[in-house]
C-alpha cells in the first residue's frame, strides 16, 4: 500500500470517527431534551389534583354558571358516568349538592358608609408548596402571607375594592381563599 494510500485511509478513518463523535453528540443532545420534556409532563401532571365537588362548584361559579347550570351538570349524564365508575350513585351525589347549598353563604352587599372587617379563613390548594419551590420561607402552612397580612383590617367598599377580596385571586391562595368580609 502506498503512503498517499495510507494517507486517504488516514483520513477517511479520521472523518468517519469524527462524523460518528458528532452523531453521538447529537444523539445525546435529543435524547436529553426528550427525557426533559417527559421529566416536565410527569412534574405537571403531579401538581395537578383531583377535585372534589365542592372544588368543581367553586370553580363553576368562577366561570360565570349559574346554582341551576351547576345542579344540572352535577346530576346529569356526566355524573352518572363519572361518579359512577367510582361506585357513587345518583342519590349520594343529590344529597352533595344539597349538603353545598346548605352551606353556601350569602354574599356580602356593599356599602361605601359602611365599615367592614377582613376575617382570617384558611387558605386551601397548593399555595405553600408554590412559595416552597420560589424559594421562600413560610412558617405558617394554615394562612397564606397575603391573607395574613389583611388580618382584621377594616375599610369601606371602596377599601376593599382597592386591595382586593377573599377568592377574588389577589392572593397567592387565590381561589382557595376562606377568609371572608363582615361588616363590623
Amino acid at each position: 500500500m502506498s503512503k498517499s494510500t495510507q494517507k486517504f485511509i488516514g483520513s477517511l478513518v479520521r472523518i468517519v470517527f469524527w462524523l460518528i463523535k458528532k452523531t453521538f453528540f447529537l444523539l445525546y443532545w435529543v435524547l436529553k431534551k426528550i427525557l426533559k420534556f417527559f421529566i416536565g409532563l410527569i412534574g405537571y401532571a403531579k401538581k395537578e389534583k383531583m377535585m372534589n365537588i365542592e372544588q368543581v362548584v367553586k370553580k363553576m361559579k368562577k366561570e360565570g354558571y349559574s346554582d341551576k347550570e351547576i345542579k344540572k351538570e352535577l346530576l346529569g349524564p356526566l355524573s352518572e358516568n363519572v361518579l359512577g365508575s367510582f361506585g357513587i350513585s345518583k342519590s349520594r351525589v343529590e344529597k352533595l349538592v344539597k349538603e353545598l347549598e346548605n352551606k353556601k353563604e350569602k354574599p356580602t352587599v356593599f356599602d361605601n358608609t359602611i365599615e367592614y372587617k377582613w376575617i382570617l379563613g384558611k387558605c386551601d390548594g397548593d399555595w405553600y408548596q408554590f412559595l416552597k419551590n420560589e424559594g421562600q420561607k413560610v412558617k405558617n402552612k394554615t394562612y397564606c402571607p397575603d391573607c395574613l397580612g389583611r388580618k382584621n383590617e377594616t375599610g369601606n367598599r371602596e377599601f376593599f375594592d382597592s386591595i382586593g377580596r377573599p377568592r377574588e385571586g389577589f392572593s397567592v391562595c387565590r381561589t382557595g381563599c376562606n377568609c371572608r368580609i363582615v361588616r363590623v
